[in-house]
């Protein structure tokens, strides 16, 4: 529950509200909590970057959720729309001894910027197949097949679009916030 969490690491009433706020609407520059030892921010994340070929391809396939985030100088802290194994989808075999913690950040939130730029990338091989399929002039679906698959296509990179501006602004000022968390280990460079 969450005033286990919040009691457990501490967390100020706005960084609970925030990090458990999952309403829909809003710009997630307004969904960014700050304090002087923490800050609260959502991210998405793509539960099925690559869809399997029998499935859907429109932007109900990207199984996109928000992920909140908390990042302290002593931790860090995602809660998620739905169950999803970030650390083990980010850093599978975790993360090499002697890296700092704000090391251990930028890969938490690479690696779920990484399942949307891998959307993108299935989204793209798609096209590629129709347009090789055009080209070749080989068996073929119907136009409507074509049409349907093209507007799935569509919605997709839409979508992907849209959480991926919005997390390109956001990524400006958590960077600049992340500076100013104090206790956070900086690489020795």
């Amino acid at each position: 529950p969450p005033e286990e969490v919040a009691e457990a690491f501490g967390l100020p009433e706005g960084a609970q509200r925030t990090l458990y706020d999952f309403a829909a609407g809003g710009s997630p520059e307004r969904r960014v909590h700050v304090e002087e030892e923490l800050i609260v921010f959502a991210f998405w994340c793509s539960g099925s970057p690559e869809p399997g070929a029998d499935e859907a391809l429109g932007a109900e396939s990207l199984d996109l959720f928000r992920v909140n985030v908390c990042l302290h100088g002593d931790f860090l802290l995602t809660v998620h729309e739905r169950e999803f194994d970030l650390p083990g989808y980010v850093a599978p075999d975790g993360i090499s001894a002697g890296r700092s913690e704000r090391y251990a950040v930028f890969v938490a939130l690479e690696g779920m910027v990484a399942t949307l730029v891998e959307a993108l990338g299935a989204a793209e091989r798609e096209i590629a197949a129709i347009e090789n399929e055009l080209l070749q002039g080989g068996a073929r679906r119907s136009e409507r097949d074509d049409r349907a698959r093209i507007r799935s296509l569509r919605s997709r990179l839409t979508t992907l679009r849209m959480r991926i501006a919005a997390e390109r602004g956001l990524f400006g000022r958590v960077g600049e916030e992340i500076e100013q968390i104090p206790l956070l280990e900086a690489d020795r460079e």
